[in-house]
């Protein structure tokens, strides 16, 4: 069983032509084994109908209309923590984008790494996006607005076990380790370097990666 936790607080994904959206889901609908969770907002509700169009283009998801805006996309996937199960394996999606490469292909790769946590890499050098610093097969850093290298990671991040984000997502909040007054996915991926996680990658080419926004 993996667990699928996809903030959607932004009206972007929605107001999105529904084959991009299609798109979106077409890179976990090969899992038979899953959990979809998305978060969205009430005022996003009740402005789009935002629960009605996600269960009805991922029939048996369970969507969770949250009160206010959490402090970014970290914040927002912790919301879902009542949901998802500490040693079950946990992916995380950005809406703002998706990949050719389906979340099959990710875990397959992170098992054969036996790494705690994988991240999609490709060659960019969109300022807007993570870059990672690598060393000998793994993830040594990441960060938002910098580029540390010529490496940016995609809007999924794969945890072997969902009490690994959920912890070295608390220890992020904790240390206030925000941008731009918001928590990131990234932060909590540092937090997992610190204490001595393996974060793995799979290299792709730049065409894997497509921005709803471009």
């Amino acid at each position: 069983m993996i667990d699928i936790v996809i903030p959607c607080m932004d009206p972007g994904f929605i107001q999105l032509d529904q084959s991009k959206r299609n798109q979106f889901w077409l890179q976990f609908s090969s899992l038979k084994d899953q959990k979809i969770i998305v978060l969205s907002s009430r005022e996003l509700n009740q402005q789009y109908h935002a629960e009605e169009i996600l269960k009805k283009e991922a029939p048996g998801c369970n969507v969770l209309i949250l009160e206010g805006q959490p402090q970014g996309a970290l914040c927002t996937a912790l919301m879902a923590i009542a949901e998802i199960k500490p040693n079950e394996t946990l992916a995380v999606y950005g809406t703002s984008s998706c990949l050719s490469v389906t979340l099959q292909t990710v875990l397959e790769d992170i098992d054969q790494k036996n790494a705690d946590a994988e991240l999609v890499t490709f060659t960019s050098h969109d300022s807007s996006l993570v870059h990672v610093k690598k060393e000998n097969g793994q993830i040594i850093e990441a960060t938002r607005g910098r580029q540390i290298s010529d490496q940016a990671a995609a809007e999924l991040y794969v945890y072997r076990k969902a009490e690994d984000f959920i912890e070295s997502a608390e220890k992020a909040i904790l240390k206030g380790s925000s941008y731009q007054n918001q928590y990131y996915l990234d932060s909590s991926v540092n937090e997992m370097i610190l204490a001595g996680k393996k974060i793995s990658y799979l290299d792709a080419v730049p065409d894997v990666y497509h921005a709803f926004n471009g």
